[in-house]
C-alpha cells in the first residue's frame, strides 16, 4: 500500500513487527536504497502453529530511516524503480 520515495541522502531498513514474530512470522524485505520510489514488496513466512490473516491497512513493519555519511556515488535506479503494486522477481 505504501509508496516510498527516498532521497539520495537517505536508506532504510524494514523491520516485522515483534506481535508478528512473537506468532512465528519471519519478515524478509530487508534494506531500501538511497533515491527509491516505489511500492514495497514484502516476503512473509508463517514459521507458526496457526493461521495469520494479514488484512488491507493493517500495521506489518516498521521502517527505519537512516541518514547516508558522504556522497553517494549513484542513487538507486534499478528494476524495481518506480514500481506499483506487487512486483514478482525479476531475476
Amino acid at each position: 500500500m505504501e509508496f516510498v520515495s527516498l532521497p539520495d541522502d537517505l536508506c532504510a531498513t524494514l523491520w516485522g513487527r515483534s506481535s508478528f514474530g512473537r506468532k512465528g512470522v519471519t519478515l524478509g524485505a530487508g534494506y531500501i536504497d538511497p533515491g527509491f520510489r516505489g511500492n514495497l514488496t514484502l516476503c512473509m513466512v508463517n514459521n507458526g502453529p496457526e493461521d495469520i490473516t494479514v488484512t488491507k491497512g493493517m500495521r506489518v513493519v516498521q521502517m527505519l530511516i537512516h541518514a547516508v555519511e558522504g556522497k553517494v556515488e549513484s542513487a538507486y535506479n534499478g528494476q524495481y524503480q518506480d514500481s506499483h503494486g506487487v512486483v514478482q522477481s525479476k531475476l
